[in-house]
């Protein structure tokens, strides 16, 4: 009996101090860690203002290695770092990876045990294998002075449910699931840029309706042959306000023929608003910085800078062509698409040589594109005075209907084209320091998709 009593005494003491353990150590994990409500608690969670700079480590399985894509706050601008600091323009981004992290709900725990970080992909980079199985997607956020902000590891998706991954904050062993966008994890160049590269300050007019004319003139391959042919295709307005088409051909020997085989056919208005939203925006596929002596020089052209300061880009396929009106010209191994605005300025997309391919392991193929502005005066109509101030008749100047004017009314619209003329020297030198510094990639197919079929130019709309 004594011994039974004994037994049961030191049972209800050791009951009593595993209670006492697990009442002072495992409740406050529970209720702080496992049970929380939200991925970060009120003293973790930190203000899109706060971040300085965004890094996403991952895993890539076609050169077995990790890889890592950075943007940084650098004097105002969000740039990225493995892209030559090119500005992040597509500011949107930063912001989805802000809130990916920020505020997000906690859906269940399913796991405390490190031993499972393998098998629900959210191994640290730090603690991942040779082959790399099992690392997740690292997403750390920095403050001012390197300051780390917090550090997520994703990994993949429950069973059904591909708006949700499992998720591990750095340091901790708890694996929770919670809604999670893919798109802020993305280290895709393009994602990252918005890709219109032809902006002009200053209008409340839409681009495209400044448009005057496009000139389209590039080669392209024949598939299956190295041989090259020439494309031209002219897109203007007529004066009638009506987008026409005209359209050169190669001969026989391969060079464009003298004469247009179409000429100023009436536009089919798809085919129009499709290369017009083309050549606003291109799909930046990569960036590459010039020498510097190039960008100064192209920031701020002077005719005394040798042509020899140039021959960097030879090897893009951008050949300088001399100086006129103010700039440096320049041709290109593919042609060039020309883009004139009525307000006096025409920007030159010259399509150079092939870059690379788009993808790792043989994906589309990209082409390399120098973007800069002209001055051209010619594309402003200069005001027709009339010789009998008391008659106001219709005339036609440039192509365009104008109403003569009186010598008060004549001199009034000197005044005013050359503002209109002043806008555009201000514009062209402030496109050309944009882009001074860069070549970009783009992929061959979208050049490709500048060249439509003239059924598709002349079959009108319905």
């Amino acid at each position: 009996m004594k011994s039974n009593l004994t037994t049961l005494l030191m049972a209800l003491i050791a009951t009593a101090s595993v209670l006492a353990a697990l009442a002072y150590y495992p409740r406050l994990e529970v209720q702080d860690v496992l049970v929380r409500e939200k991925l970060l608690t009120d003293e973790q969670a930190f203000e899109p203002r706060d971040v300085q700079k965004v890094r996403i480590e991952s895993f890539d399985s076609d050169t077995n290695s990790p890889s890592q894509f950075e943007v940084a706050l650098d004097r105002g601008s969000w740039v990225i770092r493995e892209h030559e600091n090119y500005t992040a323009s597509n500011n949107s981004r930063v912001s989805e990876a802000v809130s990916s992290i920020r505020d997000k709900q906690v859906l269940e725990v399913v796991s405390s045990n490190k031993n499972d970080h393998e098998e629900y992909g959210v191994l640290d980079m730090s603690e991942m294998g040779n082959s790399g199985l099992g690392v997740g997607t690292v997403l750390t956020f920095e403050g001012r002075n390197e300051k780390r902000l917090a550090k997520l590891i994703v990994g993949t998706s429950p069973e059904g449910e591909p708006d949700q991954r499992y998720v591990r904050l750095a340091g901790q062993p708890q694996i929770y699931v919670v809604e999670f966008d893919p798109a802020a994890l993305t280290t895709k160049f393009s994602d990252w840029v918005d890709g219109e590269l032809i902006k002009v300050g200053g209008s409340d007019t839409p681009l495209p309706n400044l448009v005057k004319h496009i000139d389209v003139d590039l080669y392209y391959r024949d598939q299956g042959s190295d041989k090259k042919y020439n494309y031209r295709a002219l897109i203007e307005m007529n004066a009638k306000n009506q987008w026409v088409y005209s359209l050169w051909q190669p001969d026989d020997s391969k060079k464009l023929a003298d004469d247009p085989a179409v000429v100023k056919q009436l536009v089919n208005q798809g085919t129009l608003a499709r290369l017009v939203q083309q050549v606003m925006k291109f799909e930046i596929m990569d960036v590459e910085r010039k020498q510097e002596t190039v960008a100064l020089d192209l920031a701020n052209p002077d005719e005394s800078q040798p042509a020899s300061h140039f021959d960097s880009l030879v090897k893009r396929g951008f050949f300088h062509a001399g100086f006129q009106d103010g700039q440096h010209q320049f041709d290109a191994a593919a042609g060039t698409v020309t883009i004139a605005l009525r307000f006096g300025m025409q920007v030159e997309i010259h399509v150079g040589n092939i870059a690379g391919m788009g993808g790792a392991g043989g994906g589309s193929i990209n082409r390399a594109i120098m973007l800069n502005a002209q001055f051209n005066g010619d594309l402003v109509p200069m005001p027709k005075e009339s010789s009998d101030a008391s008659v106001a008749k219709e005339g036609e100047a440039d192509g365009e209907q104008q109403d003569e004017l009186s010598a008060e009314q004549y001199q009034q619209a000197l005044q005013q084209r050359q503002q209109v003329l002043d806008f555009a020297k201000k514009e062209t030198r402030a496109f050309n320091q944009l882009h001074a510094d860069w070549i970009y990639e783009v992929s061959d197919e979208a050049i490709s998709s500048l060249l439509p079929p003239a059924a598709a130019w002349v079959n009108q709309d319905p």
